[in-house]
């Protein structure tokens, strides 16, 4: 018996849908973190008005998503995939979204200090989405997203 046209469309269906609600429990949930950000952890984004609100909201996500993401994160795990052939890709995947984010958080530490750390949990979701999707785009509205949550959260 041949299979049925649906099922294909069906298996999609089903493997679109986790993906999904997970991102968007994380888009519900970033503007409570954001509070905590800002008033338990005192990380407040105050980037003043004009650029300083623009470079917040689209500069910054959108340079480091490309330097960290398209220029740290995918060529990690190419490198890793033909450096390991026995790992999957889920492993390799992992690994390189483990030092994309090391990468964000050393950067961040000069200006930060130890604080940077906390920026590892924010670095690491958009790493897993870079790795679920392969896309740059998701992980720029995202960022932007937080950004934005976080500076209402701390006005």
């Amino acid at each position: 018996m041949a299979a049925s046209p649906d099922a294909p469309r069906a298996q999609i269906q089903l493997t679109w849908v986790r993906p999904a609600g997970a991102w968007l429990a994380v888009v519900l949930v970033s503007p409570g973190v954001a509070w905590w950000v800002a008033h338990v952890a005192h990380l407040p984004l105050r980037p003043g008005t004009g650029l300083g609100v623009l470079w917040s909201l689209l500069g910054s996500p959108l340079l480091e998503e490309l330097v960290y993401r398209a220029g740290a994160q995918r060529p990690a795990n190419a490198y890793l995939r033909a450096a390991r052939p026995g790992w999957t890709e889920r492993r390799a995947g992992l690994w390189a979204n483990a030092l994309a984010t090391a990468c964000f958080v050393l950067v961040h530490a000069p200006a930060h200090g130890v604080t940077a750390l906390g920026w590892a949990v924010p670095a690491w979701v958009l790493g897993e989405l870079f790795r679920q999707t392969g896309r740059v785009w998701p992980c720029v509205g995202l960022h932007a997203w937080f950004n934005a949550s976080l500076w209402w959260a701390s006005s």
